[in-house]
């Protein structure tokens, strides 16, 4: 009889292992396999005088992403939190430029067995 009990308390635990390092795994192929024609379409290249450098659309860039991971995220976790800020690329202070060139995005979720999900990954125009 215990050994019954041992038996189903493996089979629980192994399906619930399972399920944790499958939304783990799903999460970290959507965070760090972002397609880079997100950052590419929010690139403003046109329209600029010889001395400006390329930069971001900060609005673009940022309906990009979240339509990206409102798309793809809830497959794996319910709640999330994505935050988006901007750095420049010298000193990598917070930058409240209107034309950023760099950019931070770090996503937070919570998994199975309160397991919190942090990643946070850097784009930069060079």
């Amino acid at each position: 009889m215990i050994i019954m009990f041992i038996a189903l308390y493996i089979v629980v635990m192994s399906c619930n292992l399972f399920v944790m390092s499958y939304q783990m795994n799903g999460i970290n192929r959507l965070v760090t396999g972002i397609p880079m024609s997100i950052f590419e379409t929010a690139v403003v290249l046109y329209g600029l005088s010889p001395e400006e450098k390329p930069y971001f659309d900060k609005e673009i860039l940022e309906d990009n992403i979240w339509d990206y991971f409102d798309c793809s995220l809830p497959r794996y976790s319910e709640t999330y939190e994505i935050a988006i800020s901007y750095y420049d690329l010298v000193s990598h202070a917070i930058s409240f430029s209107d034309k950023p060139e760099a950019t931070q995005i770090k996503i937070t979720t919570v998994l199975d067995f309160s397991f919190c999900y942090q990643k946070t990954m850097h784009y930069e125009i060079r």
